[in-house]
C-alpha cells in the first residue's frame, strides 16, 4: 500500500530535529535520530514528504501539508488532484462537486464537503479526502455497437491495434466483441468443442446459406500467440476480477475462432419492436401492432421483395436445421416454441442477406 508520510513538528521549541510519523496500512514506524552524515544534529536527514499523487515537492498542490492550511483551501489557485488530475477548484460548486463524486467514499455525515466544513474537519478526516479525490476512476469500456462497422476480410486484422473488447453475456462461453481502429470490429470466440461450430459453418457456406465469415486460428500459432496477447492486453486494464475476457481466452480451447462482427441483432430483441419500425415496416410493408401481446393482427396486402427475400432465408435456414439436428431456432419442424434469439437480423435496410 501507498506509504503516507506525515511530518509532525516537534512539540518542544529549541529542538533541532522533527519527528516524523510514518503510517501505512498494517502498522506505523518512528523514524528518529540516527548516526548518518545528514546535516544538524542527529545524524540522518528527514524522509521526503510523500502523499497524494501530484502533491510531494509541489507544495501549489493542496496535500503537501496537513491539516491544509486555512490560506491555501481558500486560496482558488492552489491545486488539488481530482481523479489523477491535478487542477484548481475555482468554484465552491466545483469544490463540493468534486466531493460528491466520490459517492460512497465519503460518509453521509461528512456531506456536503465545503471549503468551510473541510477547514473543521480534523487531520484524518482531510487526509482520507484527500486521498479518495486523488484516486484515479477504474477503466470502464462498453462495446459501441452502434458506432462500429464489420472489418473483412478476416486475414488482414492488425492486432496491435484493438481500442477495446467486452465478453458477451450471452451463449454459454461467450462472444469477445473486439474494437480495431478506425471503428472496425471483429468477434473471437475460444469454445471447449470448436469442430462443431467450425463445421456448422462451412456447411452454411457449401449450401450457400448465410452464415458469419469464420477463421481459424490455433492459440499455439505464432498469430494466434499475438492475438491472445492482444485481448488480455486490452482486458488488463480492468480490476482483476472484472477480466472475463481473460478467463474466457486462458480457459477456452485450443483454437480461436475470428468472426466477422455483424451489424446486427437477434429477431427476439428487434421485431415487433417500436424503436424499429421504420425496419419493421421496410420488411413487412406496415407498421408493428401498437401492443406487442399477441392481442392485434396486422395484415401484410403484398409481399414485397424484402419480406420474400427473409422468407426464403427462414426456408433455408429450418432445411439447414433438419441437416444438423438444430431444433432451438425456428418451431415449424419440432414441437416447441424455437429460439428466435438464434437468428440475427441485419441492421442494414439494403442488405442482400437480412436474415443469419
Amino acid at each position: 500500500s501507498t506509504l503516507h508520510c506525515l511530518r509532525k513538528p516537534s512539540a518542544t521549541a529549541g529542538q533541532s530535529s522533527n519527528r516524523y510519523l510514518a503510517s501505512s496500512k498494517g502498522g506505523s514506524n518512528t523514524s528518529g535520530s540516527g548516526k548518518g552524515k545528514g546535516k544538524g544534529k542527529g545524524g540522518s536527514p528527514p524522509p521526503k514528504a510523500c502523499g497524494p499523487k501530484g502533491a510531494g515537492k509541489n507544495s501549489s498542490v493542496i496535500g503537501s501539508q496537513l491539516p491544509v492550511p486555512i490560506e491555501d483551501l481558500h486560496n482558488r489557485r492552489k491545486s488539488w488532484n481530482v481523479a489523477g488530475s491535478v487542477h484548481p477548484l475555482e468554484t465552491d460548486e466545483a469544490f463540493t462537486a468534486a466531493f460528491e463524486a466520490l459517492g460512497s467514499q465519503v460518509p453521509q455525515s461528512w456531506r456536503p464537503v465545503t471549503r468551510e466544513s473541510f477547514q473543521t474537519f480534523p487531520k484524518w478526516k482531510q487526509q482520507q479526502l484527500i486521498g479518495e479525490l486523488a484516486k484515479e476512476p477504474p477503466y470502464t469500456y462498453s462495446f459501441p455497437h452502434q458506432d462500429v462497422l464489420p472489418l473483412l476480410p478476416l486475414d488482414t486484422i492488425d492486432w496491435s491495434s484493438v481500442v477495446g473488447v467486452e465478453l458477451s453475456s450471452a451463449g454459454m462461453e461467450g462472444v469477445v466483441f473486439v474494437e480495431l481502429a478506425n471503428r472496425q470490429a471483429v468477434c473471437v470466440k475460444v469454445p471447449r468443442k470448436p469442430a462443431t461450430e467450425i463445421f456448422g459453418t462451412t456447411l452454411c457456406e457449401r449450401l450457400g446459406a448465410r452464415c458469419p465469415g469464420l477463421r481459424c486460428l490455433h492459440k499455439e500459432s505464432a498469430e494466434g500467440k499475438i492475438v491472445v496477447d492482444a485481448l488480455t492486453s486490452a482486458d488488463s486494464n480492468r480490476l482483476t476480477e472484472q477480466r472475463k475476457v481473460t478467463a474466457a481466452v486462458r480457459n477456452g480451447g485450443p483454437v480461436l475462432l475470428i468472426y466477422e462482427y455483424l451489424k446486427a441483432r437477434d429477431l427476439a430483441n428487434v421485431l415487433p419492436s417500436p424503436a424499429t419500425s421504420d425496419l419493421y415496416k421496410h420488411i413487412f410493408g406496415v407498421l408493428p401492432p401498437r401492443h406487442i401481446d399477441n392481442s392485434e393482427t396486422v395484415q401484410v396486402a403484398d409481399l414485397g421483395h424484402c419480406l420474400q427475400s427473409v422468407l426464403r432465408l427462414c426456408g433455408s435456414t429450418i432445411a439447414f436445421d433438419m441437416i444438423v439436428h438444430n431444433y432451438d431456432r425456428l418451431p415449424c419442424i419440432w414441437d416447441n416454441k424455437g429460439n428466435p434469439e438464434n437468428l440475427m437480423l441485419d441492421l442494414d435496410v439494403n442488405a442482400q442477406y437480412p436474415l443469419v
